[in-house]
């Protein structure tokens, strides 16, 4: 843009430009207040707190350096030698050799790949890889190909479930930077706009699924994007509703929350490619590329005999309340719950905040346009799913699910700003504004997570967050079980002790408090645990199995033998029960009844090592009564593992 002024000409900044760079500064300047003050409620934005203060002055002053336009000369300087190297290995198929950049990506994500599992259910869904669950209803497809690579690859990672999920959202990632660099070169014809693009959709904190994360989540949010940019190439008049559509069936297979796009969809195939409603046949078709793919996926389990396998995370209600509960309480318009959602925002689509005040300042948007009305739909559909659907975990725990709500609107945002010409210098600029945000924004988020001691840490801060949430006892207890399988037996005592606090009517905690007291040697703490267990839920036969290990423990043997009789009682076929007390029945000189339940464990599971080591107990008694002894007392194995 210029002016004339006295006879020069001089260039003048557009309005834009100062707007994207203001809206840099804020959102760098919010994240150092969030991060250098202990403001829990900024969790959006606050990774900075979770690194060493080195590397926040490290991350501050590049940041600030790129600002800067001698360090973006610099900066440009520096890096046209690679895109040079790059752009000389050209491929016949692919004008530019940029897709070796998706490939360099995987070891940048493999290297900073999360180090946990606390986040969402992440331990629930490595547990039922281990047991061979391989559908849920909410995620049939994505769990199904997870589920099918572990079984696949035993030989190559054995039975590491963690390593599958790791591995394949990695190379997911890979996929993701790939389509991200074709939307780039799809919505823009100059470079400088192509890779502002391409930093636009890569550096909000989304990319965190792809760094390793222990989800389903990250081909789902894969398949939305597919999804937006078909539809986007069909209002254009470059694509196919059909393909569009198979591209929503798809996400919808990866997740159920795809089927909120189906309205935008809908409003697509009604306004048809630049507004040019489209034939009767073509409606068709695009319907059964939506509704056949889930049948064939449905007749596929249904013959394989493929039946859901339900993870034991405690249920909640899909929506929010509307109002209830008190001025504390967690609803869809509480002060608490709209904070989240800004904060989700600001995690997973901070690109499309920081463009908003440039599109403020252009000329009037054309809504009615095919492409705008079509991400304009699913951008409120989106902010309707965000606002509504129940975080159950907290939305700072369940911000995976919740990630592609900022998909519609950034692709609609950086629509409208590359439609219009905008010069190199003046897009260089702004790509630069991105990555200095990313600083301070993504890359700490991206390092807490694969640190483990510092992605602890943010979990406990979490917690004690959402303290009074239904669902705040569940994160103590996945909290617990990352410390037990680290061997830290006081700290999982303490996160369990904590969840059994929040949660007193929930039998579980109390049951795995007694294992943990058990296992560190406190009978008297285990015995009432596992009798509150048994007050709670007095039909399952493993909470007498464990009360019985305890009093064992205690020395109370005729008080074993008592609750491992209830046991034996409502589970008829618990070897391992039969089997004990059998001992403690021999233990106390009633031969007759060792007899009984040795036999009963030969008859019940005669190839298990039980029935083996019954069998030889019965012919020591058997010799014994020959002999006219009364028996071997033998050894005594209380109850169920851990």
């Amino acid at each position: 843009m210029m002016e004339h002024r006295n006879g020069e000409v001089k260039s003048k900044r557009p309005a834009w430009q100062d707007s994207v760079l203001i809206a840099s500064l804020v959102l760098i300047a919010v994240a150092l207040v969030a991060g250098l003050t202990p403001f829990a409620q900024l969790w959006g934005i606050n990774h900075l707190s979770y690194v060493p203060m080195l590397t926040v002055v490290v991350l501050v002053v590049l940041s600030a350096a790129l600002q800067c336009p001698p360090a973006q000369r610099l900066a440009l300087a520096l890096g046209k030698p690679a895109a040079s190297w790059i752009d000389r290995r050209r491929s016949p198929r692919l004008k530019r050799g940029w897709y070796l950049i998706p490939l360099c990506s995987f070891p940048l994500l493999w290297g900073f790949r999360s180090r946990t599992y606390l986040q969402g259910d992440g331990m629930l869904l490595t547990q039922a890889l281990q047991l061979g669950q391989s559908f849920r209803w909410t995620e049939p497809l994505s769990h199904y190909l997870y589920t099918s690579a572990f079984a696949l690859g035993n030989r190559i990672w054995g039975q590491n479930p963690v390593l599958v999920y790791q591995a394949i959202n990695c190379v997911a990632g890979v996929l993701f930077v790939g389509l991200a660099l074709l939307i780039g070169r799809d919505l823009a014809r100059q470079s400088a706009a192509r890779v502002f693009i391409f930093c636009c959709l890569v550096a909000p904190g989304a990319t965190a699924l792809y760094f390793g994360y222990v989800e389903n989540y990250s081909l789902f949010y894969l398949a939305c994007l597919l999804f937006l940019w078909l539809g986007v190439r069909t209002a254009l008049g470059r694509g196919s509703l059909v393909h569009t559509a198979l591209a929503l069936s798809i996400a919808v297979m990866m997740h159920l929350a795809a089927i909120v796009f189906l309205p935008s969809l809908a409003v697509l195939a009604i306004r048809g490619p630049r507004g040019e409603r489209p034939g009767l046949r073509s409606l068709i078709a695009a319907a059964a590329a939506f509704v056949v793919p889930p049948l064939l996926l449905a007749s596929w389990f249904f013959l394989t005999g493929i039946r859901p396998g339900d993870l034991d995370r405690p249920a909640v209600s899909l929506l929010l309340p509307l109002v209830g509960g008190g001025s504390g309480a967690y609803t869809v318009f509480s002060a608490r719950h709209l904070l989240d959602v800004v904060n989700e925002y600001l995690l997973v689509a901070w690109t499309a905040v920081l463009l908003c005040p440039a599109l403020l300042v252009r000329r009037p948007i054309a809504w009615r346009r095919p492409a705008v009305s079509f991400l304009m739909t699913a951008t409120v559909l989106m902010a309707l799913f965000c606002l509504f659907v129940n975080p159950g975990l907290g939305m700072a725990r369940d911000w995976d699910l919740f990630a592609v709500v900022g998909l519609p609107w950034l692709l609609l945002s950086l629509y409208l700003f590359v439609d219009e010409d905008r010069s190199r210098r003046e897009l260089t600029r702004a790509t630069f504004a991105i990555v200095s945000v990313a600083l301070v924004v993504t890359f700490p988020w991206v390092l807490t997570n694969a640190d483990e001691g510092r992605s602890v840490a943010r979990f406990r801060d979490l917690l004690d967050y959402y303290v009074d949430l239904p669902l705040t006892a569940y994160g103590h207890e996945i909290l617990s079980i990352h410390f037990r399988d680290h061997k830290m037996i006081e700290d999982e005592i303490r996160e369990l002790e904590r969840a059994a606090e929040l949660r007193p009517d929930n039998f579980r905690y109390a049951a795995n408090l007694g294992i943990a007291y058990r296992l560190a040697g406190r009978a008297d703490l285990a015995i009432a645990q596992f009798e509150r267990a048994v007050e709670l839920e007095p039909n399952r036969f493993e909470n007498y199995a464990n009360l019985a290990r305890a009093y064992h423990l205690a020395g109370r043997e005729e008080l074993a033998m008592d609750a491992l009789e209830a046991a034996v009682r409502l589970s008829p076929g618990f070897v391992e029960g039969r089997f004990s007390l059998a001992g403690l029945y021999l233990r106390r000189g009633m031969a007759e009844e060792a007899v009984a339940e040795y036999e009963n464990v030969i008859r019940i599971a005669p190839r298990s090592p039980y029935a083996i080591e019954a069998q030889m107990r019965l012919q020591q008694l058997y010799k014994m009564r020959e002999e006219g002894g009364e028996g071997p007392a033998g050894s005594v194995d209380t109850g169920v593992g851990p």
